[in-house]
């Protein structure tokens, strides 16, 4: 679904609320509204662990 704002709020990336169930984002200049994945009950392949780790490695902080 396409949004548009009135003035004078030029765009919004994100959810409004907290537990909302919709989030806009930018895609090629235009505003779309989406429905929130549910990942409740989503259990990970092989290849997207994979890549969860390799995330947790490159970017974890190391304590001081």
């Amino acid at each position: 679904m396409l949004v548009s704002f009135q003035s004078p709020v030029a765009g919004l990336i994100g959810k409004l609320e907290y537990n909302g169930k919709f989030y806009i984002r930018k895609m090629h200049g235009k505003y779309i509204l989406q429905r929130c994945p549910n990942r409740k009950s989503h259990t990970p392949t092989p290849r997207e662990r994979a890549n969860q780790q390799q995330f947790i490695k490159q970017y974890r902080k190391t304590k001081q």
